[in-house]
């Protein structure tokens, strides 16, 4: 490549919008590497039971997280959203961002 600055983007192939760039200079040498700090989002899963230990269907499973607001603290559901448990019981959230406590 002749040497320039460059815009480089990486983009995931799953999740629209999701992209990250870097800029890099080529100046008469080679780049042995260019790293992106990349973010992966995570699952939950689990399994709610009733008091007797037995599964339950078709619970409504919310991913919430404890937060501060113009100085109050809060309770509020994330973006995961909210979906039944499956007649075992089971449930996952997927697309869960990283980084945070719920």
């Amino acid at each position: 490549m002749p040497p320039a600055s460059y815009q480089i983007y990486a983009r995931n192939s799953v999740r629209f919008g999701a992209e990250t760039s870097k800029r890099v200079t080529v100046a008469g040498r080679d780049l042995d590497n260019i790293d992106f700090r990349v973010v992966v989002e995570g699952t939950i899963s689990g399994k709610v039971l009733d008091e007797y230990k037995e599964p339950v269907s078709d619970a409504l499973v919310y991913l919430v997280s404890r937060e501060y607001f113009l100085g109050n603290v809060g309770y509020y559901y994330q973006p995961a959203g909210a979906a039944p448990t499956d007649d075992r019981g089971r449930r996952t959230l997927a697309r869960v961002p990283a980084g945070h406590p719920y």
